[in-house]
């Protein structure tokens, strides 16, 4: 064995105890990115490449391993408090026994405090709970065996008279001690919603009138009120609402406002999801759904813009395709046409294997551009995207009015280079060009703890832009970009292994498509100047080097440039269209 095998196998080595630890605990993950970065500094991956057949057969065994357990307790466990509790149209939470906030949505976090804080557990032992439904609550939220769901009246100052439905959770948590009690409780509060006054009257055959005291009961909350207001006596009254209790299956006060809440809360919900979008093309939030089928699928793509307008075909593998009403703003007023398809698996796109690749996906891509009636069209990718755009050109030159890059970067034609980067983008890079087969494990250890729970989460968002500070603070200290940043997250690990064959395909040398599309198309890169991970001075260094392409680099601007400098998009695009001699 040569010096160079046996540091190879010791940092190996270190590599596989990292690997165990975070399998152990998703939340370690660093130990493993620790033994990656010492792996790849130590010229670990030389190393390996020169072991015995059979040593490198073990060292990729063990990825092989974890990642199928992995893969299986996905399967076989339940959903995760986060994942439950933002499914949820209501003020919601998931609490353990000792009555600590495991997950709670962002209507919850309005009215009760964050999940950080114990202003949930000081509020249900002081005064907004009654005694008696307090020692219920704490009794069911201590007990092991399957209960019933329970009801709990409340007095919270921003909802007024509400109630909390509390019940045994069989949810995921790998926090919780084991036979712990994780209980999820939803806030309801009875209000008069559109659509009660059609669905009662309809469903539950209520008169004209019944619906009216019934509204002014939910509305007041006071018999008295009701027989003032109708100038009918109070006895008169309460036998109306005895009739209209016997309709509804209701027995008193408190069943009719939970009847209701439940009621008012289901119809938000039905409006949330099913209601039809704004046909004003002035609606800058505006977005058009649409479906488009194959010899072998279908992809779901969405439009947004100036329906009229100068068409542009942006990819974007690991970025949520409908962007901000800001950007989407900004893309109406400067007359373009945005089209924007889901990756494979996401939304009703088919899902397809890994290997399906910008060869096949072009072709799809351009099934799009005849749908939507366009010959011809701008093709823009953001990160690995860039790579699906220029093979787009590349195969359909044509079609292509010129092409643009955002946060694509140049690609690394040497692993000297590619060990330039940044720790958090070296230890990806680097195997994914050299060392595949083990890259997709710590992309599922990072999404396991990403659902985890909210610290996982918040865990994850942090690590996001570890090596980017001006992402990082941006993160840190504005919840919008949070916000921005966690669905990022969330849309490019829906499906691992079609991440990874995207970070593989951007991590290889894509040297020559980009030298040859440069040359028959107008080629601009957008990136801005405090990218530290794919910096603005490498681009500029291969335009001067000969690179026929133009460079577009916000000064204060990093990876979240979409969302901190949507203009930019527009400007860079009016670039390749001046070109193009297609003025937006």
């Amino acid at each position: 064995m040569n010096r160079d095998e046996a540091l190879a196998r010791e940092a190996a080595t270190q590599v596989l105890g990292g690997l165990y630890e975070a399998l152990a605990d998703y939340s370690q993950y660093e130990s493993l990115f620790l033994a990656w970065d010492e792996f790849l500094e130590s010229g670990g991956i030389d190393g390996t490449m020169e072991m015995a057949p059979d040593w490198q057969a073990m060292f990729r065994d063990h990825f092989s391993r974890v990642g199928s357990y992995i893969d299986k307790v996905q399967l076989d466990h339940r959903e995760s408090p986060l994942s439950y509790v933002e499914r949820q149209v209501v003020p919601s939470a998931v609490i353990d026994g000792r009555l600590q906030i495991i997950a709670s949505n962002s209507a919850f976090e309005q009215l009760m405090g964050s999940p950080s804080d114990d202003s949930w557990k000081q509020l249900i032992m002081g005064e907004i709970i009654r005694p008696g439904d307090r020692e219920r609550l704490i009794r069911l939220a201590m007990s092991k065996g399957p209960t019933e769901p329970s009801l709990f009246t409340m007095d919270i100052d921003t909802l007024g008279s509400s109630f909390a439905v509390a019940k045994r959770a069989d949810l995921l948590e790998s926090s919780t001690m084991d036979g712990e009690a994780l209980l999820s409780i939803k806030l309801v509060r009875p209000v008069w919603t559109m659509g009660l006054n059609a669905l009662l009257q309809s469903a539950y055959k209520l008169t004209d009138a019944e619906v009216e005291i019934l509204k002014a009961l939910v509305e007041t909350g006071s018999v008295q009120a009701i027989a003032q207001k109708r100038e009918r006596s109070v006895r008169t009254v309460r036998t109306q609402l005895t009739q209209i209790y016997s309709k509804l299956g209701v027995e008193s006060q408190t069943e009719l406002s939970l009847f209701i809440a439940t009621l008012a809360n289901l119809i938000g919900e039905e409006v949330q999801s099913d209601a039809e979008p704004s046909t004003s093309f002035g609606d800058a939030d505006q977005l058009w759904t649409r479906l488009v089928k194959h010899k072998n699928g279908q992809t779901q793509y969405i439009v947004y813009g100036d329906p009229n307008g100068a068409p542009v075909l942006f990819v974007q593998p690991s970025n949520p395709p409908e962007m901000t009403p800001e950007f989407r703003s900004l893309c109406l007023d400067a007359g373009l046409k945005i089209i924007s398809p889901y990756k494979p698996g996401s939304a009703d796109t088919t899902p397809r294997s890994s290997k399906f690749g910008p060869d096949q996906m072009g072709v799809n891509f351009a099934d799009i551009l005849d749908k939507e009636g366009h010959e011809t069209a701008v093709f823009a990718g953001q990160s690995s995207g860039g790579v699906y755009a220029l093979e787009m050109a590349q195969h359909f030159p044509h079609r292509c009015q010129g092409v643009l890059l955002v946060d694509t970067g140049v690609p690394f034609q040497s692993r000297k280079e590619m060990m330039s980067m940044p720790r958090s983008m070296r230890r990806t890079f680097v195997p994914a060009r050299y060392f595949p087969d083990v890259l997709p494990v710590p992309h599922r250890i990072i999404a396991a703890n990403f659902r985890s729970s909210p610290a996982g989460e918040a865990r994850v968002v942090d690590y996001f832009f570890e090596d980017s500070p001006v992402d990082r603070d941006l993160t840190r200290t504005q919840k919008r970009y949070y916000d921005i940043t966690r669905d990022i997250i969330r849309y490019s690990f829906e499906d691992v292994d079609r991440l990874v064959s995207d970070v593989c395909l951007w991590a290889s040398d894509w040297s020559q498509v980009l030298k040859q599309v440069s040359e028959r198309h107008k080629t601009v890169f957008l990136q801005g100047m405090q990218n530290t991970l794919f910096p603005a001075e490498r681009v500029s260094h291969q335009i001067d080097k000969g690179l026929r392409a133009e460079l577009f680099a916000p000064k204060e601007a990093g990876q979240l440039l979409l969302y901190t400098h949507p203009a930019a998009f527009v400007d860079a695009i009016e670039a390749v269209m001046k070109r193009a001699g297609k003025n937006p």
